[in-house]
This record gives structure tokens, C-alpha cells and sequence, in this order.
């Protein structure tokens, strides 16, 4: 295992050759942006205020061309940029949507990248994607409230994250095609956001329920799935609640985070939901707990939690 060394360092995005984009902090709180190769050697990236205590900086998302995009505080300290690095330290300022600050969260190797900006007048933060090759900003809009968030993009161009629904009481998970916008609802609740997306155009995020509390979801391009439906009874029974789906892949394995009242893991251990070629059953396995179980359900998978 590579480690991200440094007083804290944080990893945010991979690309297949294994390089990392994230931030590293050597001397305190503040992160400032940086890349790992495979073998684990760092490249600090500059920033637009010298890699300077309250001038934060972080790479957020990595494509396999090395391209790397995120953002930092500007010099004047008053707002935030969304930047590109084009294999190079040295950033480049993507547009906003007219207003002052943005922040881009990932991107693909296309070249289209995504996040959020603030409209003219700094009155709306919007899901935005930036096209590096042409140097355009589009606003994705939202779902009749005043603010949306693009939280990833597919090789494709397919689109997850979240908007606010007409009135801004509520949030739900948003689906961009290209075309338009869909809205993916909840599971009972009031709200929910997708964080993540494959190349299928699958998506995983969370919902909460009709009793607020909050689940892990799956949408698989026509129906939202609790995640925790997939779960045997008795590791219900003992507790256990997948919350947040972070991550899906090609192969429909997927990354979150579970936690369990019972035993007092409040906050969170990460889980891997992996499929094996078993149709019509589940597999359930909580690594070092000794917990398996099984059930009828679509296909078969290993659910791992590591502390």
C-alpha cells in the first residue's frame, strides 16, 4: 500500500495508472494541493497564493491523461477559483458561470469536467461543466431551486450529483444525459443526493427515508434501490445500516460507508458491495465479524466492512 505521507494528506481521485489527486498538509490544518504517482512519490501543484496557511488548494479529480482539476483560495482571499492543472504544477483558472468562486470535482478523459459555480451577482451556485479543450462553462441548471451540484462525470459524459427542488426546501439526487435533467427522488424521504456514477450510467449516492433516517442507494437507470434491501435479516438484526454509497465501478462493486448503533460505530466503517457471478442470491460477509448470511435477490455479492 502506497501512503500519503505528511502531518495529514488526503487521496480524492485515482486514474488507472494509479497516480492520485488530493491534498497534503505539512505543518497544520491546511491542505494545499498535490499528485501521487503509483510508486507513491508526491508533486506539489501551485496554487494562486503560494501554498500559503488560509490559501487552501486541493485536487479533486484526476483523468488518465494526468489532467487534474479542484480548486484553491484566490490571493485576495475573498473567494475561490475551480482550476485545472494540464500536466503542469502551474494552474490554470477555468470560468465561472459569472460569478466569483466555483470549484471543479472531477473529470474525464474527454476532457469535460464538473462542479459547481456561482451564477452573475454570486446569487446561485450551479452545476457546471467546464470543457478544457474549447475553455466553455455551461450551466446544467437545476431542478426549480436555486442550487444544483455536479459531483462526478462517466467516460460518456453522464452526469450525477444533486439540486434543489422549486421552493429550496428539499434536495434530490440529479441525473445529467446531455440533454437534460432527471430527478432520481428519494426513498421516502425528503432528500437525497447521487455522489457517483460507472460507465453504465448506474448511480449511487444516499436517500433519507420517511423517518429521516439516512440509507445507501443504487439507481439503476430506471428504479432506486436501497442498498440495505440487499442485506440478509439477520445483519439487520445486528444492526448494521449501509449509509452512503461513495463509489461504483464497471463491474457494479460498490463503496460506502455502514454503521451500527448496536455496537456503537457511529462514525462509520467502509464497506465494499462486490458482485460474483451468481445469479439470484446475495452473499453477505462483514470482515471480522464473523457475520454471513444470504438472500434471494438478482445477483449474487460479497459485502465487506473494514474498520
Amino acid at each position: 500500500m502506497v501512503g500519503l505521507e505528511g502531518y495529514d494528506s488526503r487521496g480524492w481521485s485515482i486514474n488507472s495508472s494509479g497516480a492520485i489527486a488530493g491534498g497534503y498538509a505539512d505543518r497544520g490544518f491546511w491542505f494545499f494541493a498535490s499528485t501521487w504517482n503509483a510508486a507513491g512519490v508526491r508533486t506539489d501543484l501551485e496554487d494562486l497564493a503560494g501554498r500559503k496557511d488560509e490559501f487552501w488548494s486541493v485536487g479533486q479529480g484526476i483523468n488518465d491523461l494526468g489532467q487534474v482539476v479542484g480548486a484553491a483560495v484566490a490571493a485576495d482571499n475573498n473567494s475561490y477559483k475551480p482550476l485545472l492543472w494540464d500536466n503542469s504544477t502551474t494552474p490554470t483558472v477555468l470560468d465561472t458561470l459569472g460569478g466569483q468562486t466555483g470549484e471543479a470535482l472531477g473529470i474525464n478523459n474527454a476532457g469535460l469536467a464538473v462542479g459547481n459555480s456561482f451564477t452573475t451577482g454570486d446569487a446561485a451556485s450551479h452545476a457546471t461543466l467546464w470543457d478544457i479543450n474549447s475553455g466553455s462553462a455551461t450551466d446544467l441548471g437545476t431542478l426549480g431551486g436555486i442550487d444544483s451540484n455536479a459531483l462526478a462525470i462517466n467516460q460518456i459524459g453522464q452526469i450525477a450529483g444533486w439540486s434543489y427542488l422549486t421552493g429550496d426546501l428539499a434536495q434530490h439526487a440529479t441525473f445529467w444525459d446531455g440533454a437534460a435533467l432527471t430527478d432520481l427522488g428519494t426513498l421516502g424521504g425528503t432528500n437525497s443526493s447521487a455522489l457517483a456514477l460507472n460507465n453504465l450510467g448506474q448511480v449511487v449516492g444516499w436517500s433519507e427515508l420517511a423517518d429521516g433516517s439516512q440509507h445507501a442507494m443504487l439507481w439503476d437507470g430506471a428504479t432506486l434501490i436501497d442498498l440495505n434491501s440487499l442485506l440478509d435479516p439477520a445483519l439487520v438484526s445486528a444492526g448494521w445500516v449501509l449509509k452512503e454509497a461513495a463509489g461504483i465501478n464497471d463491474h457494479g462493486a460498490i463503496v460506502g460507508t455502514a454503521v451500527n448503533d448496536l455496537l456503537g460505530i457511529t462514525n462509520g466503517h467502509a464497506f465494499l458491495l462486490s458482485p460474483v457471478p451468481e445469479p439470484e442470491t446475495y452473499d453477505m460477509l462483514l470482515a471480522g465479524l464473523g457475520l454471513m448470511g444470504a438472500m434471494a435477490r438478482r445477483r449474487k455479492v460479497t459485502v465487506k466492512l473494514h474498520g
